[in-house]
């Protein structure tokens, strides 16, 4: 069985108090599966095709809910972790090599009595939108997806893996934003996702990127996709990304954020919103 997250039980506390003390009026709803319990924020009662949002592996759900809260006017919008990201809950990660991930996203949506949905999914949330898009096609519509992993191999510049690794070392707020700046657009990062930032180095351990999903599997995914990419992204740049999109998908579509980098929910969030509420009607 993959290892916890975190570092320790009091550091789980900590990361679940952080954003259950910002969750607002969304409800969490705990579901369990073979892979530990999730804890999904439930959030808009709209009558519109229900939108299920997977955050990146740095990024809370709770900030992922404030970002994308104007997604919940028209629709029902549920944010949850990929299992073994920290945050709410605890998961284990599920195993790549097996149906993991799409058997507990058959749980999440019936203990949530949703048959169908859009997904949202940014950058390692954008990798288990895909995987599970591929083995659950009849429970997917349409797939919004930003900055994701899973279709071109990540960058890591310099840079970042020298902050990256100070960060790791020193668990302090100046480090926190240092990372941040290194993926990010331009201005100053988001000071709460500074502070979680900060918690992540000092409570949770390392873990290893998503990997890019082989071709066949990329191939086999046929639904309507909007594909979103900082024009700054240094992960992800857009001419990469927008050549895997192209070789790979038949209806995806490549939208550029202008000035934007690699955190776009927090970056960008009017850009993302409307781009997704437009392709999502």
């Amino acid at each position: 069985m993959t290892r916890s997250p975190y570092r320790s039980h009091e550091g789980r506390r900590v990361l679940e108090d952080w954003q259950s003390a910002r969750r607002g009026g969304a409800v969490e709803r705990p579901v369990r599966s073979d892979l530990g319990i999730s804890v999904a924020l439930d959030a808009g009662e709209g009558s519109g095709v229900p939108l299920v949002a997977f955050p990146g592996a740095g990024f809370p759900v709770v900030l992922l809910a404030e970002h994308l809260a104007r997604l919940g006017e028209s629709r029902r919008l549920v944010c949850v972790g990929v299992p073994g990201h920290p945050g709410l809950g605890l998961t284990r990660s599920a195993d790549p090599r097996s149906g993991d991930l799409a058997v507990w996203a058959d749980g999440l949506f019936d203990a949530l009595d949703i048959d169908q949905a859009d997904l949202f999914g940014h950058s390692a949330g954008g990798w288990a939108a895909l995987r599970i898009a591929w083995e659950r096609p009849h429970r997917v519509r349409r797939l919004v997806l930003g900055a994701p992993a899973g279709i071109v191999r990540a960058r890591t510049p310099l840079r970042l893996l020298w902050r990256s690794l100070l960060w790791r070392i020193r668990g302090d707020d100046a480090g926190s934003r240092r990372v941040l700046e290194a993926i990010w657009g331009g201005g100053s990062p988001d000071p709460d996702l500074v502070a979680w930032t900060t918690l992540l180095a000092r409570h949770t351990r390392r873990s290893p990127p998503p990997v890019r999903l082989p071709p066949p599997v990329l191939r086999a995914v046929e639904h309507p996709t909007l594909v979103l990419v900082g024009e700054l992204d240094p992960v992800f740049p857009p001419p990469k990304l927008h050549a895997g999109v192209q070789r790979h998908f038949t209806a995806a579509h490549v939208d550029v954020v202008a000035g934007a980098g690699h955190v776009l929910p927090a970056e960008a969030t009017d850009a993302v919103v409307d781009a997704a509420s437009s392709f999502l009607a």
